[in-house]
C-alpha cells in the first residue's frame, strides 16, 4: 500500500467536494457520541444525544424535557469533558432540546 501525505489526502477528498472542515466536524461528533455516556452517565445517555455541531455549537436531543433540564444543570461541567478531549472542532457552546430522535435506543 502505497503512503500519502495528510495534506495530499485533503486535496483529492477537496477535488471531490468534500472539504476538510465537514470531515473534522463529522469526526468530532461522532467522538462525542462514543463517548456521551462516559461524558453523562448511562440514565442521561440512554435519553440524550448528540446530534449536531455548527460553529463551535453542540446540539443536544433529549427525549423529555426533564433530561433535558438535568443535562442543562451539568453543562458546565460537560462543556469543561468535552474540551478537555482536544476534539479536531472547538465545542464553545451546548444546546438541548426535548425531542425525539429516530437514533435514540428502544
Amino acid at each position: 500500500m502505497k503512503k500519502i501525505e495528510i495534506s495530499d489526502l485533503f486535496h483529492s477528498l477537496e477535488k471531490l467536494g468534500i472539504n476538510r472542515e465537514e470531515i473534522f466536524i463529522d469526526q468530532t461528533l461522532k467522538i462525542l457520541q462514543r463517548e456521551w455516556k462516559e461524558m453523562v452517565g448511562d440514565v442521561l445517555a440512554d435519553g440524550s444525544k448528540p446530534v449536531l455541531l455548527k460553529e463551535g455549537k453542540l446540539t443536544i436531543i433529549c427525549k423529555h424535557s426533564m433530561i433535558s433540564q438535568e443535562l442543562e444543570f451539568m453543562r458546565n461541567e460537560i462543556l469543561k469533558k468535552i474540551l478537555s478531549k482536544q476534539l479536531p472542532i472547538e465545542v464553545s457552546k451546548i444546546a438541548f432540546k426535548a425531542g425525539n430522535s429516530p437514533n435514540f435506543k428502544k
